[in-house]
């Protein structure tokens, strides 16, 4: 499990330069940008 936990946060850990490419919009990737670290925040504890 905790592999899939790493790969799953390595995969996110790029939304914001794919999204930037993809054309999305920078208030839209900053909003879901401040949604995924806290939620990395919020599960450091799965990454040890």
């Amino acid at each position: 499990m905790q592999a899939h936990i790493q790969e799953s946060v390595e995969a996110l850990s790029g939304f914001a330069a794919i999204a930037k490419r993809l054309g999305v919009k920078k208030n839209t990737i900053t909003a879901i940008q401040k949604i995924l670290d806290a939620c990395r925040k919020e599960n450091s504890v799965l990454l040890r």
